[in-house]
C-alpha cells in the first residue's frame, strides 16, 4: 500500500518497473550532501598526519569486496610508472583490509598505498581537501555519496559506469570507466595527475555539479512529492 517509491539512482527505476511497479509511482531523487562539504578547508593536514608527499589519489568508503578496491590497487603500478602518487583508501574494514594489504605487498606498491581504516568525520574532510583526484572502482554503486562529497571540494572524479556514478557524472565533473578495466582506470587517473589545468577545469565543473546535490535542494524535491500526494 504505497503511493510513491523514491529511487536514488535512475537505473533503479527500470528495476522496479521490471517488478511490475507502474512508472507513474516511481520518482528519482538522489541523496544529498551537507553544507560542511562545500566549505573550503586548510589543505595539508591529512598529508602531514600520514607523511605523504606529492599527489594523492583518494577513495573513501567501506573496504568491501563489491567496491573493487583490488582493481585500483592493480592500476597503481601503471600509474607509478608515469608519476609519483600515493593511493589512500579511507574507510571501515568490512572483510577486505588484510587482503588489500597483502595485495600491496604482492604488487610491491606498499610504499605508495595508505589504508587508514575508519577515520573521524574531520579526518575524512581533511582527506578530501588534500586529494588531487578521487577514484571509485566499485563493481556496483547504488549512489556513491563520497563522489559528491569530493566534488564539493572541487576534486575531479574517475568512477565506474554503474548506478549512481553514471547519474552524477553525466553532465561533467569527472570521467567514467568500465568496471574491472585497469588500463582505462589508470589512464584517466594519470591524466588528472599530470595535467593540472585539465584537473582544475574538471574540478570546477565538479563543484558546480555538486551544488545540485546540496541537502536543502534535495529536501525540497522530497517535500514536493509529499505535498503533491497530500493535495491529491
Amino acid at each position: 500500500n504505497y503511493s510513491k517509491i523514491i529511487t536514488v539512482a535512475s537505473e533503479e527505476i527500470k528495476f522496479f518497473e521490471d517488478l511490475g511497479i507502474p512508472s507513474e509511482k516511481l520518482v528519482h531523487i538522489p541523496n544529498g550532501v551537507e553544507d560542511k562539504y562545500f566549505k573550503k578547508r586548510i589543505s595539508g593536514l591529512f598529508k602531514k598526519k600520514y607523511g605523504i608527499e606529492g599527489k594523492v589519489i583518494l577513495n573513501v568508503g567501506r573496504l568491501h569486496k563489491t567496491r573493487g578496491l583490488d582493481y585500483i590497487l592493480r592500476a597503481m603500478p601503471k600509474i607509478l610508472s608515469k608519476c609519483s602518487a600515493t593511493l589512500c583508501l579511507v574507510g571501515p574494514d568490512e572483510g577486505e583490509m588484510n587482503n588489500l594489504k597483502e595485495l600491496t605487498k604482492e604488487l610491491k606498491i606498499q610504499d605508495n598505498v595508505i589504508i587508514t581504516g575508519r577515520v573521524s568525520e574531520q579526518e575524512k574532510l581533511n582527506a578530501y581537501a588534500d586529494c588531487d583526484v578521487f577514484a571509485l572502482s566499485s563493481l556496483y554503486e547504488p549512489f556513491g555519496i563520497a563522489l559528491v562529497e569530493a566534488m564539493a571540494q572541487s576534486k575531479p572524479i574517475v568512477a565506474t559506469k554503474f548506478g549512481g556514478p553514471s547519474d552524477i557524472l553525466k553532465k561533467g565533473g569527472g570521467v567514467l570507466v568500465d568496471p574491472r578495466d585497469i588500463n582505462e582506470l589508470s589512464k584517466k587517473i594519470i591524466l588528472f595527475l599530470i595535467d593540472e589545468d585539465y584537473s582544475k577545469e574538471v574540478g570546477e565543473k565538479a563543484f558546480e555539479r555538486a551544488k545540485k546535490y546540496a541537502w536543502p535542494l534535495i529536501a525540497g524535491h522530497v517535500e514536493e512529492q509529499y505535498r503533491n500526494l497530500v493535495e491529491k
